[in-house]
Formats: structure tokens, C-alpha cells, sequence
């Protein structure tokens, strides 16, 4: 889901499983920040206790051990429909 908030565009990912999220499942995520210049994102996830914020990796070939100047946070998918409302 990619929400546009004024001139500011937030990109979320939906992970619905239990397992722990790690940055390779977030490649699309990672690669549309790295393409967008957006510092920010979110995975919503199943698992309640998976709140987190983690600098991910690029997702470009041959530059997957790069750090972005970027944040992803992690968040339950209880308390994203609880902000949400």
C-alpha cells in the first residue's frame, strides 16, 4: 500500500505470518524507498509482539550490503488497525 499525505508518500508492506520479518522479504518495500528517496516505511505483520525499526539494505543487484539512509518499522497488525481508525 503506498499512502500519499500531502507531498509526503508512505510506503506499507503486509506481511501476515508469524515468522520474523527479515529484510530479504522486504524487497519490494526496500527497492521502492531506495527508488523513491523515502526514508520511511512500514511491514505490518501477524505477529504481536513484532514491533520494530531496522536501517535496511539496498535491494539493487550487487548492492545488497549497503545501508539506505532509511527506516523501516515494524508493526503489529493489531495496532496498525488500531492507529488506523
Amino acid at each position: 500500500m503506498i499512502a500519499e499525505i500531502g507531498e509526503r508518500v508512505v510506503p506499507f508492506e503486509v506481511k501476515y505470518q508469524d515468522k520474523s520479518i527479515r529484510d530479504s522479504d522486504l524487497k519490494g518495500l526496500r527497492r521502492f524507498m531506495e527508488e523513491k528517496s523515502i526514508d520511511l516505511g512500514y511491514v505490518i505483520t501477524r505477529n504481536p509482539e513484532s514491533l520494530f525499526i531496522t536501517q535496511p539494505h539496498s535491494a539493487r543487484p550487487g548492492r545488497q550490503k549497503e545501508k539506505l539512509d532509511a527506516n523501516i518499522i515494524g508493526v503489529p497488525a493489531c495496532l496498525a488497525c488500531y492507529w488506523l481508525s
